[in-house]
């Protein structure tokens, strides 16, 4: 199982987009016209092989719409992860009792997103791909489309709310993966769980990279929320872990 892409939800989709595509260095981002089917439109970034989306409504009376009210603003939204057999992840997902709100199969991809309310109140999507080394949501091209730094990966999320420890076994027995005290290890990835008040959210992304000083010069330069290894955008902190000390 590997985490693939998150997801971020912003009222204004271009200045999000704009914001993450400066700071972070990143190549131009892929519209994938699908969202529209959840009345969304949206901005798909490739960071090497994993991928960072915003999302916008662009109809009312969305889930999209209705989580930025909730959480009074921009925020994280959704984590993606990619298994190679569904029909294993189906059976656990069965004896957990998590729910499937939507899925689809399409020539070369197979999607299931989970109920929010049975995964600790975030938005989560498991998929395969056909060939695994592909990723339909970021276009045919996404290898072209790469980062200034070219280190830059998805590492890590961060989820906080109540009842976390549950939440962490939780997710292992679904991930198929293993988990120490408040963390489960993915193939190239982490997951860390805090406990926190309200409901369930991705609170952090941490993202691998080399030129993590010039990040951080550009998230200060556009006046973003910073401190020394890491920046917030839609109410998410990007954790910086450099590669060279690592």
């Amino acid at each position: 199982m590997r985490l693939r892409q998150i997801a971020l939800v912003a009222r204004d989709l271009d200045s999000v987009q704009s914001q993450l595509q400066y700071v972070l260095g990143l190549g131009e981002p892929f519209h994938d016209p699908g969202v529209g089917t959840f009345g969304l439109k949206n901005a798909v970034f490739a960071l090497g092989d994993t991928y960072l989306e915003v999302v916008s409504p662009k109809e009312s009376g969305t889930s999209a719409e209705r989580y930025l009210k909730r959480r009074g603003g921009d925020a994280g939204y959704m984590a993606i992860f990619q298994a190679q057999d569904l029909h294993a992840v189906r059976q656990r997902l069965e004896r957990l009792q998590v729910r499937i709100v939507w899925e689809i199969a399409l020539e070369n991809a197979e999607t299931l997103h989970l109920h929010p309310k049975d995964m600790g109140g975030v938005l989560v999507s498991i998929d395969a791909m056909q060939p695994v080394s592909s990723w339909r949501w970021a276009g045919a091209d996404w290898e072209s489309r790469q980062p200034e730094d070219p280190s830059l990966r998805i590492r890590g999320v961060g989820l906080c709310g109540a009842e976390q420890r549950a939440q962490a076994d939780r997710w292992a027995a679904l991930l198929d993966c293993r988990t120490a005290g408040d963390q489960i290890a993915l193939h190239d990835s982490e997951i860390d769980f805090t406990e926190s008040q309200g409901e369930g959210r991705i609170d952090c992304v941490t993202l691998k990279c080399d030129e993590a000083e010039s990040i951080l010069e550009r998230a200060k330069s556009t006046g973003l929320e910073h401190d020394r290894d890491s920046f917030r955008i839609c109410s998410t902190r990007f954790q910086l872990k450099r590669v060279r000390n690592s």
